[in-house]
């Protein structure tokens, strides 16, 4: 998924902008974490975590997920749990 690498991008430029609520919502109409790669649901976590925001939206996906037993990917689950 390509916001996954525009999100990875950004953060590794240490380039925070106001967009990436518009950015969250982009995923979630795209499918959301469950429809990305474990590698494209860890970069985009660990992208929004190093550029200060919190992907609640996203978050709350993956708590629904693992409360369901549908947890797409078990990291993204347990990153989310803590």
């Amino acid at each position: 998924m390509f916001v996954a690498d525009l999100l990875w991008a950004l953060a590794l430029a240490h380039h925070w902008t106001p967009r990436l609520l518009e950015a969250e919502a982009l995923v979630q109409r795209l499918g959301g974490l469950p429809a990305m790669t474990a590698r494209e649901a860890a970069s985009s976590l660990w992208a929004c975590a190093t550029l200060g925001h919190t992907p609640k939206t996203l978050l709350q996906v993956c708590r629904s997920c693992e409360s369901a037993g549908t947890a797409p990917h078990s990291d993204a689950a347990t990153i989310a749990q803590n």
